[in-house]
């Protein structure tokens, strides 16, 4: 009986390794477009937030002294608020692109642990559970995610050209307003 559990320990051993190998390609492809994902949104949040910063810089530069704010007329203040909402709601189309990418960020962040597992399985020879459905599983929010980011790329070059117009048009309304001479209220 020991000699042949010593003549099947070798069969046994090798077809673990075998096991193990028939998924290092998948393995290491995914690790390598999880990556290069991971990195292309990190860089693409990293965009959006310098966008929005700038943008809050922007306008809290455009602030009316208050004495050119008590001697505004009526139609001038009106084209003030105009200017300042137009400006608003622009910035406002940053806030769902925002939301959907720390929502993804989150479930991003939760599914990493499993590709790091499926690493180090590979790494230490001995993968566990059902490693086929892992990797279709994450492969499929691999393009998941990149779809995700095409459509956040052309949201963000949309909010950030109308945001663009509106905060250019603002300080045209300031400039002007600025300039002109303050006539005193009656």
């Amino acid at each position: 009986m020991k000699k042949l559990i010593l003549l099947l320990l070798p069969l046994v051993i090798f077809a673990c390794g075998k096991g193990v190998e028939q998924y290092r390609a998948g393995i290491e492809t995914l690790s390598a477009e999880w990556d290069a994902t991971s990195s292309a949104v990190s860089d693409f949040t990293k965009t959006l937030n310098g966008d929005l910063s700038s943008f809050s810089q922007l306008a809290g530069q455009m602030r009316l002294s208050e004495d050119v704010q008590k001697n505004l007329k009526p139609e001038q203040a009106t084209q003030w608020q105009a200017a300042q909402g137009a400006f608003t709601q622009a910035l406002q189309a940053f806030a769902p692109i925002r939301t959907q990418v720390a929502e993804f960020t989150k479930a991003w962040g939760d599914k990493a642990a499993e590709v790091q597992a499926l690493k180090d399985g590979l790494a230490a020879g001995k993968l566990e559970g059902d490693v086929p459905a892992q990797l279709e599983g994450l492969n499929a929010l691999v393009t998941q995610a990149k779809a995700s980011l095409a459509g956040w790329q052309t949201a963000h070059a949309a909010a950030k050209s109308s945001t663009q117009a509106a905060a250019d048009a603002m300080k045209t309304t300031f400039d002007a307003l600025n300039a002109a001479p303050v006539a005193k209220k009656k």
